[in-house]
């Protein structure tokens, strides 16, 4: 039998979770680290996105990172993505 984590196995794929600091984000982002995914977590504050990602991290021992940005901005997005890619691979 095939156990519930295997279905949904995330390992090597490259997550991106905006809004990343509010109640909703870091859950969606747990859930996604859990399964093995590595995460990206924007939202507009650098200091609480650093934070949030090193205890990804020290949680589940993926990769995660914290992207400051303002989604509102295209060229602020087009820059985070490529870190983003540079840094975790593609999404």
């Amino acid at each position: 039998m095939t156990a519930f984590k295997d279905l949904f196995d995330l390992k090597g794929r490259t997550a991106v979770v905006t809004g990343g600091c509010g109640i909703l984000g870091r859950r969606f982002a747990d859930g996604l680290a859990e399964f093995g995914a590595k995460v990206a977590i924007v939202d507009l504050d650098a200091q609480a996105v650093q934070a949030a990602a090193s205890e990804l991290s020290a949680r589940y021992a993926v990769d995660a990172k914290g992207y400051a940005c303002d989604i509102t901005q295209p060229e602020t997005i087009r820059r985070t993505a490529e870190s983003i890619e540079a840094d975790l691979g593609p999404v």
